[in-house]
């Protein structure tokens, strides 16, 4: 997750973001610890980030396993 602030550099895992200290939107924007305004509660922000239905994560597993060892292979043939 990137920070919605125009021209900030910092991304996240989710959990790191909100460990960090971030803020967090309806609109499914975020902002880092540095542009957080500490100025009492924000209209539209998230009080808490659970979701109480199913998410699904759509991703080919194959690709990914084929783009690991296609990799793999191309930093050995490097080294040798």
């Amino acid at each position: 997750m990137g920070c919605f602030k125009l021209r900030c550099t910092n991304l996240y895992h989710l959990k790191c973001a909100q460990t960090d200290g971030a803020m967090f939107f309806q609109d499914k924007t975020m902002l880092c610890h540095q542009h957080v305004q500490k100025t009492g509660p924000v209209e539209g922000e998230l009080s808490c980030i659970s979701v109480f239905r199913k998410v699904y994560v759509n991703r080919d597993e194959n690709k990914q396993v084929a783009r690991y060892v296609n990799v793999t292979i191309q930093s050995k043939k490097k080294v040798i």
